[in-house]
């Protein structure tokens, strides 16, 4: 393989990633659960920072983006880079950022957070078999 090939498959790659992320965030922004749980498999799966922070497939998809949807802040991240590679009809990455949450009274806040995901070409779009957003935190043995 070129070093050309090689350079577009990465972009690909990257394309891929930024888009699904996208899609999502636009679904956790305006509040559509329709559209959030569209962005994975039928038995997908999301886990969260925390404890609970869980659900797999469609039907708990629905009652977790609900209940996020009642709390009076929206989701969305920004990302600063993404590592991302792929075997056929699978793709995974890594993206580590910050999570930007906005209030519906105006504030913002930014926490650092990283998500990564396993994502399947279902033919129409690329959807997430797993998401996983999780706010990193330092081992002792680092700090």
């Amino acid at each position: 393989m070129g070093e050309h090939e090689i350079a577009v498959g990465a972009v690909a790659r990257l394309e891929i990633a930024v888009g699904a992320v996208a899609r999502l965030e636009s679904a956790l922004r305006t509040r559509d659960v329709k559209a959030g749980v569209d962005c994975f498999v039928a038995d997908g799966a999301v886990y969260g920072s925390d404890l609970g922070e869980q659900a797999h497939g469609h039907a708990e998809l629905r009652v977790f983006l609900t209940r996020l949807f009642d709390q009076p802040v929206t989701l969305g991240w920004d990302l600063e880079s993404i590592w991302a590679r792929r075997s056929g009809d699978v793709l995974w990455f890594v993206a580590p950022g910050h999570a930007v949450l906005l209030s519906d009274d105006g504030g913002t806040e930014r926490l650092l957070y990283r998500v990564c995901g396993v994502l399947r070409d279902e033919g129409d779009a690329w959807r997430f078999e797993l998401f996983n957003g999780t706010a990193p935190g330092v081992p002792a043995v680092l700090s």
